[in-house]
């Protein structure tokens, strides 16, 4: 498998994890995700802004955990009246 497919697997992973909002998966993944495209970027000469992943990464996160706040059953309970 090459980089573009792994780091395609890679995203679809993260994003099942945020939709089942497993927290620790998600975080495992993207942690790994980015140490794997900076090794690769390394091996190939590329020079990156790691900050600039992580915040594009991060968004990913906050976006899907939006969305899920969102949808029917997907927010948090009702606060006690």
């Amino acid at each position: 498998m090459d980089y573009q497919e792994r780091s395609q697997k890679e995203h679809y992973q993260l994003l099942e994890a945020c939709q089942k909002q497993d927290t620790k998966t998600a975080v495992r993944l993207l942690k790994r995700h980015i140490d794997t495209a900076t090794e690769t970027a390394c091996s190939l000469g590329i020079i990156i802004s790691l900050n600039w992943a992580i915040t594009q990464q991060m968004q990913v996160l906050i976006e899907t955990h939006s969305l899920q706040q969102e949808l029917p059953g997907g927010g948090a309970s009702p606060a006690p009246h």
